[in-house]
Formats: C-alpha cells, structure tokens, sequence
C-alpha cells in the first residue's frame, strides 16, 4: 500500500526515513538560538558591569580623561524614558 502511495506522488504514511527532514529543519533554528544567548549573554553582562562601575567611580559634571583628550568620560543621568523623553512633570 505504501509503494503504492509514493507512486501515486503524495504518501499518507510517513515513512522511516521522512522525520529527519523535521530534525535537520530545527537544528540550523537551535544553533541560531544558541548563537543568540551565546552573544546576548555576554554582551548584558558587560553593560551591567559597566553601568555599576561608572556609578560607583564617576561623578556629575566632573569628565574623567582615560586616554587625554581623545577618550572622555562623564557620568550624565537621565530622569525621563529613552532621549529624556517625558522628563517634565507627569499627571495624574
């Protein structure tokens, strides 16, 4: 009945061999995945670091120089959301 199936161009039945078409279709996504968390994981880390280190050793309005006066520093904070979006007085 299967050999009959093929021949006729669309299977009913999955035979052994299909389901690798499934596992090798998933892998290339998983790998993407890995890639991701393997980049993002890393990359989250370093900006928390960061953050805390130039919190702890900045201060407002006093630049620190790292390589003269081609690598400046100065901690500036921002009260409001992403461009001092909403920095003004909020409703109620």
């Amino acid at each position: 009945m299967l050999t009959m199936q093929i021949q006729a161009g669309a299977p009913l039945i999955t035979s052994p061999g299909s389901t690798g078409t499934t596992t090798a279709q998933s892998t290339p996504r998983r790998l993407l995945y890995l890639a991701l968390v393997v980049v993002a994981v890393p990359v989250y880390v370093a900006d928390q670091l960061t953050k805390a280190w130039a919190t702890a050793n900045l201060q407002p309005d006093q630049p620190r120089s790292l390589i003269g006066s081609v690598l400046r520093l100065n901690l500036i904070r921002n009260s409001g959301a992403a461009f001092s979006i909403g920095t003004g007085p909020r409703g109620s």
